[in-house]
């Protein structure tokens, strides 16, 4: 993907008091730790391009793969949002997610491990491994809160139902 400079908006790196802004904060922190994968939601795809500029201005030389994500939607198709739906971790144990299948819910955006794997008991140590941008789906994921048709944990995640 590339961008014109001449389309980007001119943003702020720091406020008034001389504090830096998350551009530069972000950028200065992602140098220092060395982090070579950035891998952001497709709402901050804008993002990139100043990124980009501004670590070029500032001379850092860690080269960074650049990622977006699909957005994981609702019912009705609209940003999974904090203030509108049961997205944390307390709703889904009160609707009976067994405790570590927290890091699986983001297998229906691409993330998780391949069909036929979903189930795993040692997610957090084998989900790096197994984690390829690649398969990263363009698509949006859906989380739902109906049941699918098995309305087994272990199935409903294959068809992007969190019953």
């Amino acid at each position: 993907m590339s961008f014109d400079n001449e389309t980007l908006e001119d943003f702020v790196i720091a406020r008034a008091d001389g504090s830096p802004t998350f551009f530069l904060a972000n950028c200065v922190d992602d140098e220092q730790m060395g982090v070579t994968h950035v891998i952001r939601g497709e709402d901050l795809l804008n993002v990139t391009p100043k990124q980009l500029l501004l670590r070029a201005a500032l001379g850092f030389t860690t080269e960074q793969t650049q990622a977006h994500l699909p957005l994981i939607v609702n019912e009705q198709r609209k940003k999974l949002s904090k203030r509108r739906d049961d997205v944390s971790l307390l709703d889904y144990r009160d609707r009976g997610l067994p405790a570590g299948r927290d890091v699986q819910l983001p297998g229906p955006a691409g993330l998780g491990p391949t069909e036929g794997d979903e189930v795993r008991t040692d997610a957090r140590e084998a989900f790096p491994a197994m984690f390829d941008v690649s398969h990263i789906n363009a698509a949006p994921a859906g989380s739902t809160r109906r049941s699918c048709a098995t309305s087994t944990p272990s199935t409903c995640l294959r068809c992007r139902c969190l019953s």
